[in-house]
């Protein structure tokens, strides 16, 4: 039989007299250096902390006054129109207040494509649910059926968005 060996498990008074490799100095030194990273990195979380609150002040006041370029493009339209009204009061001359509307009209359309809308073309397209809302259908002959026959309501694009979809009467076959 082969005799078992078993190594004695280490002593606690032998692990005390183990002789310290660490002078006092060094110990020092390295504590000095975990507290300076310490205070480090609390500054550093508290920049952050600072940083973060920043930025979520400057989104908030962004998206605040998100709209203001839009609303300085139609206060000149606004001006425009009140003038229309104030000298319509005075002139009973329909064709200068159909000229002067005509102007504003244009200026509010200039001012659309400034800010990125543009018209959704209507009329006379085959009618299509995603740019179009029917409100009505006319039999016909005269044209194919789902032709828009009419724009009721003009529909706008912002950009690549359908801003707002034309409203429209819609062709069908007459029926018998």
């Amino acid at each position: 039989m082969e005799e078992e060996k078993t190594e004695s498990p280490v002593q606690p008074e032998e692990i005390s007299t183990v002789p310290q490799t660490v002078p006092a100095e060094r110990l020092e030194k390295k504590e000095n250096e975990i507290k300076e990273l310490k205070e480090k990195n609390l500054r550093l979380l508290a920049e952050f902390e600072n940083y973060k609150k920043r930025t979520s002040r400057d989104q908030l006041e962004s998206m605040k006054y998100a709209q203001e370029p839009a609303l300085k493009e139609f206060l000149p339209i606004l001006d425009n129109l009140e003038r229309a009204l104030f000298h319509s009061k005075e002139s009973r001359d329909i064709d200068k207040l159909n000229e002067g509307l005509q102007l504003i009209m244009k200026q509010s359309q200039e001012a659309l494509a400034q800010l990125g809308v543009s018209p959704l073309p209507a009329k006379g397209e085959i009618f299509d649910p995603t740019k179009h809302q029917a409100i009505s259908q006319v039999e016909t002959d005269d044209l194919e059926e789902n032709r828009i026959v009419e724009e009721v309501s003009k529909g706008y694009f912002f950009k690549d968005r359908i801003l707002r979809p034309a409203m429209v009467t819609v062709s069908k076959k007459k029926s018998g």
